[in-house]
């Protein structure tokens, strides 16, 4: 895919911008923001005292049928290079597909091991290894945290001559270890649905009231749904903070045609 050269303009931000009297500015915008806090909630600030976080630790994943496998890939290693297929990660332990005699895949050990199809495991429970393809009983790569590879007759002792060929244990996440890892290249999302206009809070003087808390606010006023009349127009009121500033003022917007509206003000604000 050749991308085609991109049309949008470019804007560059002087590295000394924060460094002009907006600064002042911003000063004065942190410390009403502070003093609202405190107005709202009181000096509730507690310093704590230096914590250490410890998490429990993962259980060991554990066989009835062995104790210590002969090759091992741990979670760690796959989290590390997540594989892309079962048979990227099946390699990695010395394992590979094949098909057997009646066409069928099998999991085949390279090693001393005969030269049938291995006994699969999943979550500690035997699949056997002459139950059709083998494809239809593994989990999703995704799935898989750990596998080992037995190939020792000490490890195989407890599987009788269906373990004649090695055996491979498989441990999935969802049944030992939480839900599964998300899929390479591919990302869930779930929509939003339908949602009612969220109503934003602001005071209501209904009478004339000297109130002893200062109004504070920097947020004034965010209307989600502002509908325009036959003539093209709309009104919104709204009061301002008690103290003197400029207001900005942006009002976005689709039109019927699908174009965006834009616009962006400023009101002044001062004492009487």
């Amino acid at each position: 895919m050749t991308l085609d050269t991109a049309l949008y303009p470019e804007r560059i931000i002087p590295a000394g911008a924060l460094l002009t009297s907006d600064s002042e500015i911003l000063a004065k915008y942190a410390d009403k923001a502070d003093r609202q806090y405190l107005n709202e909630h009181g000096d509730r600030l507690i310093q704590l005292k230096e914590v250490t976080v410890q998490a429990r630790k993962k259980p060991e994943r554990k066989s009835s049928y062995y104790t210590n496998p002969d090759h091992s890939l741990t979670q760690e290693e796959i989290d590390r290079i997540p594989p892309s297929s079962l048979t990227v990660l099946f390699v990695r332990v010395g394992v590979n597909f094949a098909t057997d005699s009646l066409g069928r895949k099998i999991l085949h050990i390279s090693g001393p091991v005969g030269n049938g199809p291995a006994m699969v495991l999943v979550d500690d429970f035997p699949l056997g290894n002459s139950s059709g393809d083998i494809n239809n009983y593994l989990p999703d790569v995704s799935d898989i945290a750990q596998v080992d590879v037995l190939t020792s007759t000490t490890n195989l002792v407890a599987f009788g001559q269906t373990g004649g060929n090695g055996a491979i244990a498989i441990y999935t996440r969802h049944g030992r270890q939480g839900a599964p890892i998300e899929k390479l290249y591919i990302k869930k999302i779930m929509p939003l649905g339908f949602q009612t206009p969220i109503e934003f809070y602001a005071p209501k003087y209904d009478s004339i009231s000297v109130v002893s808390t200062p109004d504070l606010r920097t947020t004034i006023h965010w209307q989600p749904s502002l509908s325009i009349d036959e003539a093209g127009k709309a009104s919104f009121r709204f009061y301002t903070a008690d103290t003197p500033s400029t207001y900005s003022v942006v009002i976005e917007g689709v039109a019927d045609n699908g174009k965006i509206i834009y616009k962006r003000e400023k009101i002044k604000v001062g004492m009487k």
